[in-house]
């Protein structure tokens, strides 16, 4: 049995275990590979304020807010880096889309700056600067480890009480009158009043198994590693082309 049942063992999911464990809940995690292994092991470690909308940004300032006390929370460091977030604007539409997200922004604290061309050249050396109209940074904005924040949430939440299991899939939801009772996994069945969905792409999938619909519909990304470029500093902020959605750090 399980007070509450948490599918998926990424960042969310380990982030959740800690946090209803620290509450006195006894979660029951279950990640049908190894934790970090889907998405959170693929993603940037990208975290920002900088968003469009106050529920989204006041996220981003709790989970910077997070990244500071992590290792005194968890005993992990998170590898937090403060290098900032770049946003570039190159057409008009988005000038003025990015001159709105400002004002919110600094509206509620997040200590966001305009810059023009001239400056973000200076900042990025060796980026092409002639069609940006307008640009903004934050420069607590930054990065931070995935997998060091996965596995610190995990060892934290397992010292709370919580049970984290690997290599455990679950293949089946079970309800009664519309309320769960339970799990069905690949080694046997958990009893559970509540569960949780943390997986990610596969969220629609698990979803389906209590005959609700999760509105995630998984998008292919690509990745592209290179070797240092001389002259370019390792503080570079994450820079992101708003036109296209490519991004560089």
């Amino acid at each position: 049995t399980a007070d509450i049942t948490i599918i998926g063992g990424g960042a969310m999911g380990c982030s959740l275990a800690y946090h209803l464990a620290a509450r006195g809940r006894k979660p029951l995690l279950l990640e049908r590979g190894r934790l970090g292994g889907g998405s959170t092991g693929r993603c940037a470690g990208g975290v920002r304020q900088q968003f469009s909308t106050a529920i989204n940004i006041r996220l981003g300032q709790r989970a910077i807010q997070l990244l500071r006390e992590f290792l005194a929370t968890t005993g992990t460091d998170p590898l937090y880096r403060p290098i900032g977030y770049l946003l570039l604007a190159t057409v008009g539409a988005q000038a003025e889309a990015l001159a709105r997200d400002v004002a919110l922004q600094r509206l509620l604290e997040v200590p966001v700056d305009v810059l023009g061309p001239a400056e973000v050249g200076r900042l990025v050396p060796g980026l092409l600067t002639d069609d940006i109209i307008t640009a903004s940074i934050c420069a607590s904005d930054g990065l931070a480890g995935p997998n060091e924040v996965t596995t610190g949430y995990a060892q934290a939440a397992g010292r709370q009480g919580a049970q984290v299991e690997e290599g455990v899939e679950v293949i089946g939801i079970d309800l009664r009158d519309e309320q769960v009772v339970g799990v069905r996994t690949d080694h046997g069945a958990v009893s559970t009043p509540e569960v949780v969905i943390c997986a990610g792409p596969q969220s629609r999938q698990v979803g389906e198994m209590a005959s609700i619909t999760v509105p995630v519909d998984p998008l292919k990304r690509h990745v592209l590693l290179t070797e240092p470029f001389p002259g370019q500093p390792l503080h570079t902020p994450m820079t992101i082309d708003l036109a296209t959605g490519f991004y560089f750090h």
